[in-house]
């Protein structure tokens, strides 16, 4: 065979071999076309060759029959839903189109050089009205209402203090709920946790629930204060349900506001609580504690002295401090803004059992003395009495049951008791009184009782005690 003859030949059969493999490689590359190629593994199964049916079959054969959809809260199981419950079918073929998509079918000869594994899930059939029983028949499910009540209103507890009542942050969809089960189910999830799934009820608040939220926010700021009257050694508290009682409400139960805006509050409600602050600190005709000037208290009647409150103002910073939302401290307001429960800072103090007078004037001791009181082995003993000088007279006659005593200077201020001078005595103080003592006055050295009466004027305090 003569050269050019051979070339000839082997230009014809490369042209044959190149044509048999370019329609080798078109054959294979139809093929890929409708089938998966080369290396390709799905969930752990070699699916080369083999169409989206037939890999269909083969997954559906490995795959786990026995569905069972767990749901929990808190990582806690507190619901399930099996196959049973669903008639549950299978089907990988969406997954697995979507997958065959992806390849190239023209490109499979590279496939050839590696691996590739993929994991897929099947989409769940299953009967809708037979998941939707289950769904609704799970305990979780079952205890959220149909259709949410939302409600936001003012009402009083249990202990009488308002409160309000809201419920729209908390209020649950029912029907997001199901939805979102069902959804998960029909995606193929073996289970779903509650604190991930958004089934809130979306609450679109109204202009009467932001009125009704801000006369709330002054309620609870009133209702946080503690107004405490102190005096005389004595507390009266208004707080948390005391506080409640005295606002104001209409027919419709809805709170009345003043002029600023602020709950009213009811002036017979709280003049009834002024009522019992009084009866509380009025001291007039009431027990008081006398700080005695030698030291100590003693408790005496305040007869005719004493404080009485003074019921609008009184009332008037009650107010205050119940609108001030703290822990509000103050005394009550007095008619007589004076010290002394009324009796002011002159005054004269007879202490009996130490036998010494004192004259106050205008808070400071200006002169004292001893005395002789009532013989109280007689039962004379000169009366524990807060009372005013009443009659006054120089060169008196005292006149009793079995004696006529003149005096210089006489002042009166307990029925016939009274302060005055006692010539025929040349001591005072000691224990003279309990054994020797007067028919009931207070006995002066005869100097003393001219100064005191110099000094002293009807309408002077006399503080008696023993």
């Amino acid at each position: 065979m003569k050269k050019a003859e051979f070339f000839a030949a082997l230009r014809a059969v490369l042209i044959s071999l190149a044509i048999i493999s370019a329609v080798f490689y078109l054959l294979v590359a139809r093929f890929y076309i409708g089938h998966f190629t080369a290396n390709i593994f799905v969930n752990g199964i070699l699916l080369t060759g083999q169409d989206i049916e037939g890999a269909n079959r083969l997954l559906l054969r490995d795959t786990d029959r026995d569905y069972s959809f767990v749901i929990t809260k808190d990582g806690k199981e507190i619901g399930r839903i099996t196959d049973k419950d669903l008639d549950s079918g299978y089907d990988y073929s969406k997954a697995l189109a979507g997958l065959k998509s992806s390849e190239a079918p023209f490109m499979w000869i590279p496939y050839l050089s590696g691996v590739r594994t993929y994991d897929i899930k099947p989409k769940v059939s299953y009967d809708k009205k037979k998941a939707l029983k289950a769904v609704l028949k799970l305990p979780f499910v079952e205890e959220i209402p149909e259709r949410p009540d939302p409600v936001l209103r003012i009402s009083r507890d249990a202990s009488g203090v308002y409160i309000l009542e809201n419920n729209t942050e908390d209020l649950k969809d029912r029907e997001k709920l199901v939805n979102s089960i069902l959804e998960a189910i029909e995606g193929g999830k073996i289970g779903i946790e509650l604190n991930n799934v958004d089934y809130s009820f979306k609450y679109s608040e109204t202009e009467e629930d932001r009125e009704t939220k801000e006369v709330f926010d002054k309620i609870e700021k009133f209702q946080s204060s503690k107004v405490t009257l102190q005096d005389n050694g004595s507390s009266y508290v208004i707080e948390g349900s005391d506080i409640a009682d005295l606002f104001v409400t209409d027919n419709d139960g809805k709170f009345v506001l003043d002029v600023k805006g602020d709950p009213l509050i009811s002036g017979v409600r709280l003049g009834a609580c002024v009522d019992e602050v009084s009866d509380l600190f009025n001291t007039k005709g009431k027990k008081i504690y006398w700080e005695k000037y030698s030291g100590g208290t003693v408790s005496l009647n305040s007869g005719q002295y004493g404080r009485e409150v003074d019921s609008e103002k009184t009332a008037e910073i009650i107010k205050k401090g119940i609108a001030s939302g703290e822990n509000f401290r103050c005394s009550p307001v007095f008619t007589k803004e004076t010290d002394k429960n009324g009796i002011g800072d002159t005054y004269v103090e007879v202490d009996m059992s130490k036998q010494h007078l004192y004259f106050i004037k205008n808070g400071r001791l200006f002169m004292h003395s001893d005395v002789v009181t009532g013989n109280v082995n007689r039962r004379n003993g000169t009366p524990e009495t807060i009372e005013p000088i009443y009659f006054m007279q120089r060169n008196r006659v005292l006149v009793g049951d079995n004696y006529r005593t003149p005096v210089k200077f006489w002042m009166a201020f307990h029925n016939h008791v009274g302060l005055h001078d006692a010539n025929w005595r040349n001591r005072f103080g000691g224990e003279i009184y309990k054994s020797n003592g007067s028919h009931g006055c207070v006995n002066l050295p005869p100097s003393f009782a001219e100064k005191l009466y110099a000094q002293a004027y009807v309408g002077l305090p006399v503080i008696t005690y023993y």
